[in-house]
Protein backbone atom coordinates (compact mmCIF):
# COMPACT_ATOMS: atom_id res chain seq x y z
CA UNK A 1 0.00 0.00 0.00
CA UNK A 2 1.20 3.48 -0.70
CA UNK A 3 2.01 5.83 2.00
CA UNK A 4 -1.28 8.41 2.34
CA UNK A 5 -3.61 5.89 0.50
CA UNK A 6 -7.27 6.00 0.93
CA UNK A 7 -10.58 4.33 0.13
CA UNK A 8 -13.73 6.23 0.34
CA UNK A 9 -17.22 4.45 -0.15
CA UNK A 10 -20.09 7.18 0.01
CA UNK A 11 -23.55 6.18 -0.32
CA UNK A 12 -25.57 9.53 -0.12
CA UNK A 13 -28.74 7.93 -0.94
CA UNK A 14 -27.84 5.55 2.36
CA UNK A 15 -26.70 8.67 4.57
CA UNK A 16 -23.59 6.52 5.69
CA UNK A 17 -20.04 7.22 4.31
CA UNK A 18 -16.85 5.19 5.27
CA UNK A 19 -13.10 5.90 4.25
CA UNK A 20 -10.07 4.15 5.36
CA UNK A 21 -6.85 5.28 5.74
CA UNK A 22 -3.53 3.83 7.15
CA UNK A 23 -2.57 5.42 10.34
CA UNK A 24 0.91 2.94 10.73
CA UNK A 25 2.22 0.23 8.65
CA UNK A 26 0.27 -2.02 10.33
CA UNK A 27 -3.10 -0.10 11.58
CA UNK A 28 -5.27 1.55 9.39
CA UNK A 29 -8.18 3.67 10.48
CA UNK A 30 -11.93 3.27 9.08
CA UNK A 31 -13.87 6.68 9.85
CA UNK A 32 -17.72 6.37 9.19
CA UNK A 33 -20.36 9.16 9.19
CA UNK A 34 -24.14 9.59 8.94
CA UNK A 35 -26.08 6.91 9.87
CA UNK A 36 -25.29 3.30 10.79
CA UNK A 37 -28.61 1.35 10.79
CA UNK A 38 -30.69 -1.40 9.12
CA UNK A 39 -31.16 0.38 5.70
CA UNK A 40 -26.90 0.76 5.68
CA UNK A 41 -25.30 -2.12 7.84
CA UNK A 42 -25.24 -4.24 4.42
CA UNK A 43 -23.32 -1.90 2.47
CA UNK A 44 -21.01 -1.13 5.74
CA UNK A 45 -20.36 -5.01 6.01
CA UNK A 46 -19.46 -5.54 2.27
CA UNK A 47 -17.14 -2.54 2.25
CA UNK A 48 -15.44 -4.11 5.68
CA UNK A 49 -15.07 -7.30 3.85
CA UNK A 50 -13.54 -5.53 0.73
CA UNK A 51 -11.30 -3.77 3.51
CA UNK A 52 -10.09 -6.70 5.91
CA UNK A 53 -9.90 -9.06 2.21
CA UNK A 54 -7.04 -6.33 1.12
CA UNK A 55 -5.66 -5.95 4.37
CA UNK A 56 -4.95 -9.71 5.98
CA UNK A 57 -3.23 -9.05 9.15
CA UNK A 58 -3.18 -5.88 11.37
CA UNK A 59 -5.37 -4.14 13.43
CA UNK A 60 -8.41 -1.90 12.70
CA UNK A 61 -9.13 1.15 14.63
CA UNK A 62 -13.09 2.57 13.81
CA UNK A 63 -13.41 5.93 14.40
CA UNK A 64 -17.24 6.33 14.55
CA UNK A 65 -17.65 10.39 15.75
CA UNK A 66 -19.31 11.53 12.69
CA UNK A 67 -22.10 8.54 13.26
CA UNK A 68 -25.19 10.56 13.98
CA UNK A 69 -27.49 7.87 14.51
CA UNK A 70 -27.26 3.87 15.45
CA UNK A 71 -29.60 1.28 15.86
CA UNK A 72 -29.47 -1.68 17.51
CA UNK A 73 -28.61 -3.24 14.01
CA UNK A 74 -26.20 -0.87 13.73
CA UNK A 75 -24.82 -2.16 17.18
CA UNK A 76 -25.03 -5.85 16.34
CA UNK A 77 -22.92 -5.25 13.41
CA UNK A 78 -19.82 -4.06 15.41
CA UNK A 79 -20.39 -6.60 17.87
CA UNK A 80 -20.25 -8.79 15.18
CA UNK A 81 -16.77 -7.23 13.79
CA UNK A 82 -14.52 -8.80 16.68
CA UNK A 83 -12.87 -11.98 14.41
CA UNK A 84 -9.51 -12.45 12.90
CA UNK A 85 -8.01 -8.40 13.05
CA UNK A 86 -7.59 -6.53 16.87
CA UNK A 87 -10.68 -4.40 16.10
CA UNK A 88 -11.39 -1.54 18.79
CA UNK A 89 -12.94 1.61 18.75
CA UNK A 90 -11.28 4.74 18.92
CA UNK A 91 -13.56 7.47 19.07
CA UNK A 92 -17.64 7.43 19.27
CA UNK A 93 -20.11 9.91 18.59
CA UNK A 94 -22.80 10.98 21.41
CA UNK A 95 -25.42 8.83 19.28
CA UNK A 96 -22.98 5.78 19.90
CA UNK A 97 -22.16 6.33 23.40
CA UNK A 98 -25.89 6.60 24.50
CA UNK A 99 -26.91 3.40 22.34
CA UNK A 100 -24.19 1.47 24.53
CA UNK A 101 -25.26 2.77 27.51
CA UNK A 102 -28.70 2.41 27.41
CA UNK A 103 -27.73 -1.05 26.03
CA UNK A 104 -25.35 -1.31 29.19
CA UNK A 105 -22.65 -2.40 27.66
CA UNK A 106 -19.52 -1.07 29.22
CA UNK A 107 -17.35 -1.46 26.48
CA UNK A 108 -17.28 -2.81 23.20
CA UNK A 109 -14.42 -3.68 20.93
CA UNK A 110 -12.12 -1.77 23.42
CA UNK A 111 -14.21 1.76 23.66
CA UNK A 112 -15.58 2.71 26.92
CA UNK A 113 -17.91 5.73 26.46
CA UNK A 114 -16.84 8.41 28.86
CA UNK A 115 -18.51 8.74 32.64
CA UNK A 116 -21.51 11.07 32.25
CA UNK A 117 -21.77 14.34 33.88
CA UNK A 118 -24.03 13.02 37.16
CA UNK A 119 -21.02 9.98 37.10
CA UNK A 120 -18.17 12.76 37.48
Amino acid sequence: MAPGWEQVMDEPAQHITVSTAPSSAAILTITVSGDLERDTVTTFRHYLACVLDGHPTGDLDLNLSGVEFCDLTGLRTLHALDGHHQIRITAASPAVDVLLQLCDIPTLLGYTPPPSPHQR
